[in-house]
């Protein structure tokens, strides 16, 4: 953190080199991993020069080659000429390390080291059974990381979709685990295999009963998740529409967060072709009971969607006046996200729940009342967040100058 002020107050010089260059042979990993991660810094600002740290950087390989630790430094090292493609030889043992993590690290970054000219495709591809490898691994971190791995691979032309039918297999596994982490995980990568080409849309399909026994899972964390997966899917024609019943009971779930995730991702099902508006609207009156929440938490967030719901044609302007009031008291409370509902976000190019009510016509300068209640309102937060958006107020026509 200090080395970038140090170079430009001019305090660091070339007779200072000695101490940087000790650093970088450092026995302690943690130091030299540092050393090689900001040795850009003393080089640029001329106190290294680059062929006198070239010159130690099997101090670095022994960083990749031991823990697999210090490819952070590696882009830097290449545009500075300290390592080039004829340290190739190197990379390429470490793609078949008897050391798992080792090995794991080096396919992982396969793809940078071919961009930067270190390595070729077709040399990469002549090991690629130690990649195989780790497909087939006991450990399920080292599955996981390379089947994240997979697109990046087959874009670099390591790997083509067809040539990982034979393990695939390890990665349903995987989609099937009892391990309710394990699983989550595996099905929040499966739309990218599936767009790498390794996965079928309709083998991912058949086991869709797992992503499901997620959902009805009792903790909350977990159907966010899961319905975060599930939109995606829908996307990719794995869940259809022959799913709507599993959803549609979901809206009606007992448990509020339950409902309220699942509520906030309808618009995408019906984009998507899993739900149909008319069907949801049969069962929105589970929805008002979330606007209407003894919960703020849950309330406020409700108020949310309303926007997606009156575009995805589940709910009417019209109905939202009687409950109008819900909201209003939300904007009272005294919660950290009711702030939420006043931000503009004009930098996203969107609007806030309050503000495309306004824009909608739902809430109009009959509310006026509330508004220059808000603007007297003891707690000072909550008057201070009413007051910086006065002049929009105006502007919008809920307030006048006057009052």
């Amino acid at each position: 953190l200090m080395l970038p002020a140090m170079v430009e107050m001019g305090l660091l010089r070339r007779e200072d080199s000695k101490y940087f260059l000790v650093l970088l042979e450092d026995d302690d990993e943690d130091v030299r991993e540092d050393a090689w991660k900001y040795v850009k810094i003393p080089i640029d600002a001329g106190v290294l020069k680059p062929e006198e740290v070239a010159q130690r950087k099997k101090y670095f390989f022994k960083l990749l080659g031991a823990t697999g630790t210090g490819w952070d430094a590696l882009k830097d090292l290449v545009e500075r000429g300290i390592i080039t493609s004829e340290d190739s030889k190197f990379f390429l043992k470490l793609l078949k390390s008897d050391n798992g993590d080792v090995r794991l690290y080096a396919w992982e970054h396969v793809k940078d080291l071919i961009n930067i000219g270190i390595l070729k495709p077709e040399e990469v591809a002549e090991r690629k059974k130690y990649l195989f490898e780790l497909f087939k691994s006991d450990s399920i971190n080292t599955s996981f990381y390379v089947w994240i791995r997979v697109k990046c691979l087959i874009d670099a032309g390591v790997l083509k979709p067809e040539e990982l039918n034979e393990v695939k297999k390890y990665f349903f596994e995987l989609l099937e685990s009892d391990n309710k982490a394990v699983k989550l995980k595996a099905w929040r990568y499966v739309k990218d295999i599936i767009d790498a080409g390794v996965l079928k849309p309709e083998e991912v399909a058949q086991r869709k009963k797992h992503l499901f026994d997620l959902l009805k899972a009792s903790e909350s964390e977990l159907v966010y998740d899961g319905l975060w997966i599930s939109c995606g899917l829908a996307k990719r024609g794995v869940i259809t529409s022959e799913d709507s019943k599993f959803f549609l009971k979901l809206l009606k779930s007992d448990n509020e967060r339950v409902r309220l995730y699942t509520w906030s991702r309808v618009k995408c099902f019906i984009d998507a072709g899993v739900l149909k508006p008319e069907e949801v609207g049969e069962v929105k009156k589970y929805f008002f009971e979330l606007l209407e929440s003894d919960n703020e938490g849950v309330r406020l967030s409700a108020w949310r969607y309303v926007k997606d719901l009156v575009d995805a044609g589940v709910l009417k302007l019209k109905e939202l006046g009687g409950v109008k009031k819900y909201l209003f008291d939300v904007l009272e409370a005294d919660h950290d996200l009711h702030g939420a509902l006043w931000d503009l976000a004009e930098r996203r190019g969107l609007y806030g729940a309050l503000w495309d009510l306004i824009k909608r016509g739902v809430i109009t300068k009959e509310d006026s009342k509330f508004f220059l209640k808000l603007l007297e309102y003891p707690k000072d937060d909550i008057r201070l967040k009413a007051w910086l958006y006065v002049k929009i107020l105006i502007d919008k026509g809920i307030l006048s100058l006057e009052e």
